[in-house]
């Protein structure tokens, strides 16, 4: 069942009259107030950029993603060895040759230049795990402070009437928004975090497919 299917089920119950608050808030706590939506932007939203809304509690985030946000893509060859790695590699896969044939085959070489491409590449993963990238959030409450902005932001939507525009959901509005201004205007000291730990801050969510992505203990970032 997807995010919003399960909200419709939980107003539905919640217009019956004999529906205790206090048990159907506790059944519903999830759904109602903690379930982030993407509502613009890219599935790889930390490669290419995403915003999600989660409108029970009533939050935005907009992720820039990596080139937007200026962000490096380490690779292996981007990394030098220390000497000192180098040394390690030499103790670890010493030069054997023929003692009689100064000149003749290491047969350690190709080990210790694997071992070096292991060592770059978990470096590198290192780095891009290390990444951290700023991240807008504000409330979704005053949207109307923006409503001088509407002619351009409808534009920009090739025209839009405003009242198809009214009728988007409200994150999408924000969204549409926000491409306009620049979401630095909703959060101009937006916070930096790494993937994992963005990842963690937006549990639970629900992707553009309708799947849900849960993790049952996520840092406490805010």
């Amino acid at each position: 069942m997807s995010v919003a299917e399960q909200i419709v089920d939980v107003l539905l119950e919640a217009g019956d009259d004999d529906v205790d608050p206090k048990a159907f808030t506790a059944r519903h706590a999830d759904a109602i107030y903690n379930t982030w939506e993407q509502v613009d932007g890219d599935v790889d939203w930390w490669e290419y950029g995403g915003t999600f809304h989660n409108p029970g509690l009533g939050q935005l985030v907009h992720i820039p993603g990596i080139e937007s946000a200026g962000l490096k893509d380490w690779a292996s060859w981007d990394i030098t060895l220390t000497p000192e790695d180098e040394a390690a590699l030499l103790a670890q896969f010493p030069v054997d040759k023929l003692p009689e044939d100064p000149d003749s085959e290491d047969y350690n070489e190709h080990d210790r230049e694997q071992a070096a491409d292991k060592l770059r590449d978990e470096r590198a993963e290192q780095k891009n795990a290390n990444r951290k990238m700023p991240v807008y959030r504000w409330s979704d409450d005053y949207i109307q402070d923006y409503a001088d902005q509407l002619p351009g932001v409808l534009e920009q939507m090739n025209n839009m009437p405003i009242e198809e525009f009214n009728e988007l959901p409200l994150g999408a509005q924000w969204s549409a928004i926000g491409q306009v201004v620049g979401y630095h205007e909703f959060d101009d000291t937006p916070d930096n975090y790494t993937w994992a730990e963005l990842d963690a801050y937006l549990q639970p969510r629900e992707d553009f497919r309708g799947r849900s992505r849960q993790q049952h203990h996520p840092p406490d970032i805010q």
